[in-house]
């Protein structure tokens, strides 16, 4: 009888040790952790996934710390562009009995300036990058203005200048 408890609470242990969560941080219009120019042509390389992990020791003792900025930073250095947009948030925790894992990872589309051969290429389809008269940032495709992506709206945000 002793055996079988102890199996049983060895086992309630190793469920919940294995257990993994994962919470979505946010949703963003638009990111970047470089420099981009306002009023350049900008092409979708596609939607790319990264992470920045760490992991700890008996769940006490940090071998690192995740940031938030490395999993941007090679999500898009992944897609070789300069700023992403559609951009999903997400932390993980996987505590296991001696070691757990912490991540931040990132979901997102990502643009990079048009090249002269983007330009050229007929089957490329070409986006501006512009600033409204509200404040709003643009992406607008040069085929049709109804194709178009907002990456900034001002709604919730402030700018401040010194």
């Amino acid at each position: 009888m002793k055996r079988l408890v102890s199996l049983f609470c060895l086992g309630i242990i190793v469920c919940f040790s294995v257990q993994s969560c994962n919470t979505r941080i946010g949703d963003f219009t638009g990111m970047s952790t470089k420099n981009f120019d306002l009023g350049s042509k900008y092409v979708k390389t596609g939607t790319f996934e990264a992470e920045h992990a760490a992991w700890s020791i008996l769940m006490i003792i940090p071998t690192g710390i995740p940031e938030l900025k490395t999993a941007v930073d090679r999500c898009i250095e992944a897609g070789g562009g300069e700023f992403a947009t559609n951009v999903v948030l997400t932390y993980k925790y996987l505590p296991l009995l001696v070691v757990s894992k912490q991540a931040y990872g990132i979901k997102a589309d990502i643009w990079k300036k048009a090249s002269t051969g983007d330009l050229r290429d007929p089957n490329k389809e070409i986006y501006n990058l512009t600033v409204n008269s509200d404040g709003t940032r643009e992406l607008i495709s040069s085929r049709s203005q109804d194709n178009h992506v907002t990456i900034y709206n001002g709604s919730n945000a402030t700018i401040e200048s010194n």
